[in-house]
């Protein structure tokens, strides 16, 4: 379980190396129907949330889609590797209405930022909503699914 966190930490330690940058590239690139797709996912975040869902998948494709904004293809494809090694964080991360809201909340200024073009802030959105996603995910205080599962399991062995 301890690996599990380390493993974790290194992630989003790469994150915050990779994705503001990768945000940045796209508020210089994205061209209106970027934009329009990011807008179209953000919304999909929301009515999933609203249903009273995760949107994880939503959020998941959100990344990739700023990814594919930089016309990139070897980002794209890093993103697209982080994003299935972050699946089971991303649903931990997501776990309360006010994570989703958050990160809905974050999604909007960073395409915000992309919208206007400007890289700075991109860049500096980015940064702080991964920042937000990693304190809920590491430093919660709730046992992740992972951990409260063996913890049943070693309940029932004893």
């Amino acid at each position: 379980l301890i690996d599990e966190k380390k493993a974790l930490a290194d992630v989003f330690e790469m994150r915050k190396l990779i994705e503001p940058h990768i945000a940045a590239l796209a508020a210089e690139r994205a061209t209106r129907n970027d934009i329009a797709q990011l807008k179209r996912i953000v919304a999909k975040q929301a009515q999933a949330v609203s249903r009273g869902e995760t949107g994880v998948e939503a959020d998941a494709e959100l990344h990739f889609s700023i990814s594919r904004a930089t016309r990139n293809q070897a980002l794209q494809k890093l993103v697209s590797g982080l994003m299935e090694m972050l699946s089971r964080s991303r649903e931990e991360s997501l776990q309360t209405d006010r994570r989703r809201a958050s990160s809905i909340a974050t999604h909007r200024r960073i395409i915000a930022a992309i919208e206007k073009h400007d890289r700075s802030k991109a860049r500096n959105e980015m940064l702080r909503h991964i920042e937000q996603v990693e304190e809920s995910v590491l430093l919660s205080n709730r046992p992740s699914k992972n951990e409260r599962h063996h913890m049943i399991r070693e309940k029932k062995a004893s």
